[in-house]
């Protein structure tokens, strides 16, 4: 069988390799950095490693969602092991588009965590916490942090380390006063445990979908002012959960006959909920997770400060998200400012609210969006449609025309200020004459 990469490899040499394609490569090649030298390190233990997940999944899932600005992608696989329930579950949460990121995974085997995993990323900066339960012995708990995703700093139970280069091998990884590394051992049940139950993660990571909204009737999806309206829906399991619908939901083209004159005010969007997002995200997560269970084999073949590889695939993750969702990507086809984005095909109508507008349309001063044959007022952000006056900032009504290319008037008011004006210019003129006489 090919390896992947051989298989890059040729498609690269034919240019066949798509943008799409070639994002989930480099992810797999810079999770692989991580995990090939822990890999030459262990691969003796790891055929000796041959746990099987006993009985049958009981509710795996991968579902992400929205809520307000954050997507949230949450992560179960369980199973048994030893008679006793054994669960991996994950979830990662991103703020807006470029927004902090979190994460955090807990493997538990009957009351007992395993392992438990906290990841933050902020700004520039990214920490990682990393806690052990008690199937480990001379490690307890190890904290990184890392300001440019290719250095970690931080320590292990309280002793510095010096600074280590992340793909680099774990083994060579050392306290900051010289001081020899801790001997740290995993016993065998919790090493099977992990290796089984995060084997099962990965499967259920790759198939990571969208959670499935129950939506309202059209009739009451709108506020009757036509403006958003924050409403709280159902999902398939029949839990609640916010979203925010404008008038773009209620169907195509503007809303109502009230503001066919302004324009359509826009929409959310929510690529970061599609198919290709969430695949792109479940892609990270899974090869993030086969990069943890070659870790976690490192560490159980006792090499040490190894176990603290586990923090180098999470950083990674991370950075692997942050592509993810890089303007031009599944997460986000067009950037809208820095808090959210637009689907494929359409334009960012306020970067400041993130509202978008759709096909074919485009904004008009932040404001509205016009169709193709309307013309925008920037003065007031109003969409004036083809069949109306434009009339000094102001959109005329039907059968209004423009007077004096001051002010919008009905045609019989405008005959009638026409006649009055003419009959002033005639007094005027009468009372010139007499007193020029």
């Amino acid at each position: 069988m090919d390896h992947w990469f051989d298989r890059l490899t040729k498609r690269l040499a034919q240019g066949t390799v798509s943008r799409r394609e070639m994002l989930g490569s480099t992810i797999k090649a810079s999770l692989v950095a991580i995990a090939a030298p822990l890999l030459s390190r262990s691969e003796a233990f790891a055929q000796m490693v041959s746990a099987e997940i006993e009985g049958q999944p009981r509710a795996d899932f991968c579902e992400g969602h929205r809520e307000g600005r954050t997507l949230i992608l949450n992560l179960t696989a369980s199973s048994t092991f030893a008679g006793k329930p054994l669960t991996y579950n994950q979830t990662t949460r991103k703020i807006s588009r470029k927004g902090s990121t979190e994460i955090n995974k807990t493997i538990k085997l009957g009351g007992s965590t395993l392992l438990q995993v906290e990841a933050d990323k902020r700004a520039n900066s990214t920490r990682v916490t990393v806690r052990y339960g008690e199937g480990f012995q001379g490690i307890r708990q190890a904290t990184f942090s890392s300001t440019d995703g290719k250095v970690l700093q931080g320590e292990v139970d309280g002793h510095r380390l010096s600074p280590f280069r992340i793909g680099s091998d774990p083994s060579s990884m050392k306290f900051a006063d010289g001081s020899p590394s801790p001997t740290v051992k995993i016993s065998t049940q919790t090493a099977d445990a992990l290796k089984s139950i995060q084997e099962r993660a990965k499967q259920v990571a790759a198939s990571c979908s969208a959670r499935r909204a129950v939506l309202p009737p059209p009739s009451v999806r709108l506020a009757s002012s036509g403006e958003p309206a924050d409403l709280t829906l159902l999902d398939a399991d029949r839990r609640p959960f916010s979203l925010k619908l404008g008038a773009h939901d209620a169907g195509s083209g503007y809303s109502t006959a009230a503001s066919a004159a302004q324009g359509d005010p826009g929409h959310d969007s929510y690529p970061e909920t599609s198919a290709a997002c969430l695949s792109c995200e479940g892609t990270c997560t899974a090869v993030a997770i086969a990069c943890g269970i070659t870790a976690g084999i490192a560490c159980a073949a006792s090499l040490g400060l190894a176990c603290a590889g586990i923090a180098a695939c999470v950083v990674t993750e991370i950075a692997c998200w942050e592509a993810c969702h890089a303007g031009g990507f599944p997460c986000c086809p067009v950037t809208c400012g820095d808090v959210a984005c637009c689907d494929k095909a359409e334009t960012c109508l306020n970067p400041n609210t993130g509202l978008c507008c759709s096909k074919g349309l485009s904004g008009c001063a932040n404001k509205h969006c016009c169709q193709p044959t309307d013309t925008c007022i920037n003065a007031t952000g109003v969409c004036c449609p083809a069949n109306l006056i434009v009339c000094k900032n102001a959109c005329c009504k039907t059968g209004e025309v423009c007077k004096d290319g001051v002010a919008c008037c009905p045609p019989n008011q405008v005959d009638r200020l026409s006649v009055q004006e003419s009959a002033a210019a005639r007094r005027t003129s009468a009372s010139t004459t007499r007193n020029a006489a």
